[in-house]
């Protein structure tokens, strides 16, 4: 507007459209709804359970680890593969033009 104030205006009619007014919800804060200190702190699993759960946590990150690892052991095969591939096709390439030249010479004699 003339005045520097935000306005809103619809795409399609342009007519002027109202700023929304947002409801922010409260936090009920009664005491009947919190959890005590004595349920937040007790134990609901045994030790058994609390190894089991730390033993199968542990196993899911070796596997990620390794699974991350074979893909860079992949990656630097195929690097690998490659390098050797282009060493083999400059090898072929030298012995290709060793082979011409010693054609040349012989059809010079």
């Amino acid at each position: 507007m003339e005045d520097g104030s935000k306005v809103r205006y619809a795409k399609k009619s342009g007519s002027l459209l109202p700023k929304p007014q947002w409801k922010y919800r409260t936090r009920s804060t009664s005491p009947e709804r919190d959890t005590t200190p004595e349920n937040a702190t007790k134990m609901t699993y045994t030790e058994e359970e609390r190894t089991e759960l730390k033993n199968r946590f542990l196993r899911l990150m070796e596997l990620g680890y390794y699974n991350v690892l074979k893909a860079e052991y992949a990656k630097d095969q195929e690097k690998n593969m490659r390098q050797l591939y282009e060493q083999k096709i400059f090898q072929m390439q030298v012995y290709q033009r060793a082979q011409e030249l010693l054609r040349e010479k012989k059809a010079s004699k």
